[in-house]
């Protein structure tokens, strides 16, 4: 492996030259490229993880977060341009990723350019769900977040690091469950594989069959063992379902 040109949006990206599939990850409400830092070897060698690293968390700590999807969108998609290389590439999104995920792939729809072979939208429904908490007062913020066992609980019970993480948490979140994020302009062509967990209290597994209406491409759905993060609990399942759908697609 060796590293790529560096780029803010993708500051962990290594090429594999082996790599047949390029396959872009966008981060849940808090999260940070080192999510997928293990996807990035055990997905190799066929596939190359491009992990989206936002500002406002990990190596981007001191930038403030983007608030709203319509000024993120065009400023990722330029960044991300620039680490795809031509090889087949493909979308994975968790939660606020899946947000971030679809709206890229229609972004580049509009602009008319190349669209990822597959668009894996995880734990995320389609907005009617919707119910955005960003605005809550801070005891009411953090209750919801203990909801989604995303954030460590040392974190969620320490003031001084709840005073950092905050205002990346709750821009977050304004993304994440805004219901207008969910771009409504028409079906993509491309196929959708749509992901969630049995025990998800926010996404309801009936929930993830409604992505069907939003691709005139083939439509999957697939339920893992876990709650909203499942994909900590199933990670090698989901690892196997990600290698067979790319297998062989261009």
């Amino acid at each position: 492996m060796t590293p790529a040109i560096q780029n803010p949006f993708f500051p962990t990206h290594k090429k594999i030259a082996g790599a047949g599939h390029q396959l872009v990850c966008f981060p849940y409400a808090g999260g940070a490229s080192l999510a997928y830092r293990t996807w990035e070897t055990k997905l190799a060698p066929s596939i190359e993880v491009l992990a989206a690293e936002l500002p406002g968390r990990g190596r981007r700590f001191r930038e403030p977060p983007y608030q709203r999807l319509d000024a993120l969108v065009p400023v990722l998609v330029d960044s991300m341009m620039k680490v795809l290389d031509g090889r087949p590439f493909s979308f994975f999104g968790h939660s606020m990723g899946g947000v971030i995920a679809f709206e890229v792939a229609h972004h580049l729809h509009r602009m008319g350019a190349r669209l990822p072979s597959v668009l894996f939208l995880s734990a995320r429904g389609t907005g009617e769900r919707d119910n955005p908490i960003h605005h809550l007062s801070e005891p009411a913020f953090i209750a919801k977040l203990r909801g989604y066992s995303g954030t460590p609980e040392e974190v969620l019970a320490n003031p001084e690091l709840m005073e950092l993480f905050l205002p990346t948490l709750r821009a977050d979140f304004a993304i994440a469950l805004a219901s207008k994020g969910i771009a409504t302009e028409g079906p993509l062509p491309i196929p959708i594989e749509a992901m969630g967990g049995t025990h998800d209290p926010h996404v309801p597994t009936e929930d993830l069959p409604k992505w069907a209406a939003r691709t005139t491409g083939a439509f999957n759905s697939t339920v893992f063992p876990g709650g909203h993060f499942y994909i900590r609990e199933a990670e090698d399942d989901v690892h196997r379902l990600i290698k067979a759908r790319l297998s062989g697609v261009a």
